[in-house]
Formats: C-alpha cells, structure tokens, sequence
C-alpha cells in the first residue's frame, strides 16, 4: 500500500490540485508517504520541486480525448452523403485545429523551459508525442475534410515521434523508479503508428520490459498490437494484390 502510494503521488506531483475530494485524498497520501519514508528510511520526492508539465500535458490529453469523443459522436450522426461543407464537420475541422496548436504550444513552451534528461520532462515528453499522433489518427477514419483544414502528420514526422516515444520510455525505464504502466499509452500509440518491423521490435521489447517488471496488463497492449499489425499487414496485402 505504502509502495502504490508514493507511485500516485509521484505522477500527480507535489503541486497537484484539484477539487476539494482531491485535495482530501493528496493530503491523506501524503501523510501515507510520510509513514513510508520514515518506515522503511527511503527518500521522498515530495521533498523535490517538480516542474508541472505532467499535469499541463495531463490536462491536454483530457481535452483531446473529450474532443475524440465528440468527433466520432457527431460524425457519425450525420448521413455520409450529407456531411461535406456541412457547418459541424467545419466546426470540428477548426476547433481540432485549435487543439491541435494547444498541443504545438505546450510542445514549444516545454522546449525552451525543461531539462530533457529529468524523467518526469521524459513522460510528458513521451505523452505529448502519444497524443499529438493520436488526435492527428482521429481525423484520418473520415473523408469529409476540406484540403487543409484538419491536424496532419506526414510519415516522417510519424517515423520521428514513434522513435521519440521509444527512447524517452527506454530511457525512464532504465534510469527512474517511475512505473511501466504510466507508459502504456506512449507505447500504444507507437506501437498503432509502427509501420517497419524495426519500430515494432522496439515496442515490443519495451512492453515486455514492462511486464517484467510487474505489470501485466502490457501483455494485453501487446495482444491487441499484434493483432492490428496482422490486420495492417493483411490490407497491404490485400491492396498489393489489386495492383
């Protein structure tokens, strides 16, 4: 109990605030990691000051999964053949656009203000790449955009922010007492843009990096990575032999 709870609060971050519930339980965790630091005679970072970038990116990931959420929802409640030049699809075109320079922001502002070796610049690191690659997918599942007017990466940018992901995770799991499973995320959505098997290599050594280290639930990324890839692997396949 001791153990999970340093792990809470280490992502949460000695600045974390929140409603008044959320409070309650920051101040009782607390208390919690006092009794573990003086129990076992292990450090605290509660005695550090961390940067807030984690609940800055934190924050950014709420908002773009809300706003998934909404695009798929109203997408999908309008008929195919009625939703180019319809208001909503450029209402969403634009209002995904403004996340998506939210994000850019958070990106360059952390650049210029950050020691990228600290493993929690690292994680907020790793889950703005995770997220940016996410919110940018989101929009490729529909064809009703007009040229120009939603989020895109190309695939070398693609390439470089799942390569990003992989290091900065390598490099938390090899060098911090920060927990696999905050990385799962990072690695799921490296492991959905992977196109080479070199890239999917890395993901998988990395995930099982996590297993081993206590987390079981990474055997269940892998599973359903595995089989996105025989499904991506099988529509090449498929559209080779139209060719």
């Amino acid at each position: 109990m001791f153990y999970g709870t340093s792990k809470v609060l280490q992502i949460a971050g000695p600045d974390a605030h929140g409603s008044t519930l959320q409070q309650r339980l920051l101040n009782a965790f607390r208390v919690l990691e006092a009794n573990r630091t003086v129990l076992y005679g292990d450090s605290t970072f509660l005695s550090e000051k961390a940067p807030d970038f984690m609940a800055s990116i934190t924050e950014l990931m709420i908002q773009t999964s809300a706003f998934s959420k909404q695009l798929f929802e109203q997408i999908e409640s309008i008929p195919e053949e009625a939703r180019l030049f319809n208001p909503t699809i450029v209402t969403l075109a634009r209002e995904g656009t403004e996340l998506h320079h939210r994000i850019s922001d958070w990106y360059d502002d952390v650049s210029l203000r950050s020691d990228v070796v600290d493993p929690f610049t690292q994680l907020a690191l790793a889950n703005h790449h995770a997220v940016r690659l996410f919110h940018c997918k989101n929009f490729t599942y529909y064809t009703c955009w007009q040229a120009g007017t939603i989020p895109q990466l190309n695939q070398l940018e693609i390439d470089a922010y799942v390569a990003a992901i992989a290091y900065l995770c390598d490099q938390i799991l090899k060098t911090s007492n920060i927990p696999g499973a905050i990385l799962l995320f990072p690695l799921r959505m490296a492991g959905a843009h992977s196109e080479t098997e070199w890239q999917r290599d890395k993901v998988r050594n990395l995930l099982n990096r996590v297993y081993n280290s206590g987390f079981v639930v990474a055997e269940r990324i892998q599973t359903d990575l595995s089989e996105f890839w025989q499904y991506k692997d099988e529509e090449v396949g498929v559209k080779l032999m139209l060719n």
